[in-house]
């Protein structure tokens, strides 16, 4: 089934891979910088790689040598013959990122699943940027929002909703309506919610537990409402 990857998002290592189209590469990880289906490409054409090795020839010639204290004294000649030896090595696979098609068109319905980005949070409303419907990336980012009421199962008191989302934080979420222009969506399922995020301090944020999500550059733990990772 296709993989469908959004800005950001951490792919992989840049130890396993190369990056392609739709890559770049943010110290030893590779993210994605567009929507699209994720491709693993075969390593380049091999590429020959000269490189100079030593094959030694030894052999031995033996002669007399007078001198004048009239020793006799062997002379060894060492002989070496560089060889050239071309080295072939095996690159990486190519991590891309498949764009969507232009004419490609999506229709988000009732029970549907999507991904997409936080664009806004205020403080009964989360606003996303719609980016693919049922593992179909879409042309063009549709206008999504994640009402208070329908970030989880039950609500607590006090229940604040930036701390469960935030800004350029990429979320799995359920159509509940798609009759406007907006379409109104849920995470209260435990698969539903915060898929991969940032951390304040600019390191990618790793689930922990349904409710915080641990900084890879301080250890930091942040409040998410946290998507269960499949097959957990």
């Amino acid at each position: 089934m296709p993989v469908v990857r959004t800005p950001g998002e951490l792919l992989g290592s840049a130890s396993a891979f190369s990056p392609g189209e739709g890559v770049y590469q943010k110290g030893g990880d590779l993210r994605a910088s567009a929507v699209g289906i994720e491709k693993v490409s075969p390593p380049p054409n091999n590429r020959a790689s000269m490189r100079s090795g030593i094959s030694w020839l030894s052999y031995f010639q033996w002669g007399p040598v007078f001198v004048p204290d009239d020793l006799l004294l062997s002379l060894s000649l060492l002989v070496c013959k560089l060889r050239v030896m071309p080295l072939r090595f095996q690159g990486l696979p190519v991590l891309s990122i498949l764009r969507a098609a232009q004419s490609r068109a999506a229709v988000a319905r009732v029970g549907s699943l999507v991904l997409g980005q936080v664009t806004a949070v205020n403080r009964m409303l989360v606003e996303v940027a719609v980016l693919a419907v049922d593992g179909h990336v879409l042309p063009e980012p549709y206008k999504g929002a994640i009402r208070a009421q329908d970030v989880r199962e039950t609500i607590v008191e006090n229940f604040d909703i930036a701390e469960c989302f935030q800004p350029s934080d990429v979320v799995r979420a359920e159509v509940l309506s798609a009759d406007g222009r907006v379409y109104l969506l849920g995470t209260a399922a435990d698969d539903l919610g915060v898929l991969c995020a940032d951390s304040k301090a600019g390191g990618a944020l790793q689930p922990v537990s349904a409710l915080l999500m641990r900084c890879s550059l301080t250890g930091q733990l942040e409040r998410r409402k946290v998507a269960r990772p499949p097959g957990v």
